[in-house]
């Protein structure tokens, strides 16, 4: 292993136990965004085909929504409120559709917050 390491140049910071610093590796950092973007591809593909299920309850659905969208947040993508809320006025099960003229005016310039309340209440 010593002769590997000393071929390598890298045997004196093995020995000297302080971390070498290591050239930038465009190959590598290509791979990292690459990686980062293809996540947040992923997570917007699989925010954009989000629908309410039949068996759920408001309040399951709102928390499936909120946690694809947290994680896009965290990679970076800035999603504002407003396609949150239209998102979820367009994927509420039938059984909403006669609610909707109430949800409407209250959502209109609404947060998310209160959209989800206004559900759960309704249900």
């Amino acid at each position: 292993m010593e002769a590997y390491l000393r071929g390598l140049l890298v045997w004196e910071a093995v020995e000297s136990d302080v971390e070498a610093e290591l050239p930038e590796n465009p190959t590598l950092n290509q791979l990292k965004v690459y990686e980062e973007k293809m996540q947040i591809f992923n997570l917007r593909k699989k925010f954009e085909l989000l629908k309410m299920k039949e068996t759920e309850n408001v309040k399951e659905y709102i928390d499936r929504v909120m946690k694809v969208v947290n994680r896009m947040r965290l990679m970076g993508e800035d999603l504002p409120e407003k396609k949150i809320v239209e998102k979820v006025m367009v994927t509420l099960l039938e059984r909403f559709e006669a609610k909707f003229s109430l949800l409407e005016g209250i959502c209109r310039n609404s947060l998310f917050k209160k959209l989800a309340n206004a559900l759960q209440a309704v249900e």
